[in-house]
């Protein structure tokens, strides 16, 4: 799957994946209007995407879900819409809505984005692994992907600043799930798609504990 080309950098996935792969993707999405540019970006991307993995017969499913966590991981299906399940690729202009407003009839997020908190229970909720729209699939790679432009709301509630050791503390129970230790089914690969520019209101490194995550768990960040 390529990226886009627009000026801000948001999603480059420099992937080759073999025939009738099964990929099952989560995006945990902050919905501050900080990330409305990159929100709309993957919006435009979103026709590409779902054509190159027809093309390449890659079984792709997707799903989306804000930074609340009082959501408990429930997937957007459309606009006001969180019937809890998977995205095929027939289901384009569900998940550009979903993309454009992530809470579907979920709650608004508000001030503060529990990405880390909301990418767990994402997970974790559609768990054990089966052969079913609300479950990610027994054979399928999974890809979780957080698209913040702020720190994760956890390190701000821990006052970690910019102290690495306590950062590293905040985003352990997501390391321990996303690397399968704490869960082999939980496996997966994770993407920071983030900012490197500081916000109002912010202590210590923008995008913290993101950051982290995708360094110590198999995937990527983009700045």
């Amino acid at each position: 799957l390529g990226g886009p080309t627009d000026t801000v950098a948001v999603a480059c996935v420099p992937v080759v994946t073999p025939h009738d792969v099964q990929l099952d993707v989560i995006l945990v999405v902050d919905e501050h209007p900080a990330t409305d540019e990159a929100r709309q970006m993957l919006v435009r991307y979103a026709t590409q995407m779902f054509e190159d993995a027809r093309q390449d017969c890659l079984d792709l499913r997707v799903a989306v879900v804000n930074a609340q966590r009082d959501n408990l991981g429930a997937f957007c299906t459309g606009e006001a819409a969180s019937d809890d399940r998977f995205l095929g690729l027939h289901e384009l202009s569900e998940f550009q809505a979903c993309l454009r407003e992530p809470r579907g009839a979920g709650q608004p997020q508000g001030g503060a984005a529990h990405g880390l908190t909301q990418g767990m229970q994402a997970v974790n909720r559609h768990l054990p692994r089966a052969e079913a729209p609300d479950r990610i699939r027994p054979g399928a790679q999974l890809w979780v992907m957080y698209v913040s432009h702020r720190a994760a709301a956890e390190v701000e509630d821990a006052g970690c600043g910019g102290d690495p050791g306590c950062i590293q503390g905040v985003v352990q129970p997501s390391v321990d799930l996303l690397s399968g230790w704490s869960n082999p089914e939980a496996e997966a690969r994770v993407y920071a798609l983030v900012s490197d520019e500081e916000h109002c209101g912010q202590t210590g490194e923008p995008s913290a504990g993101y950051l982290e995550l995708s360094e110590r768990v198999e995937g990527e960040t983009w700045p």
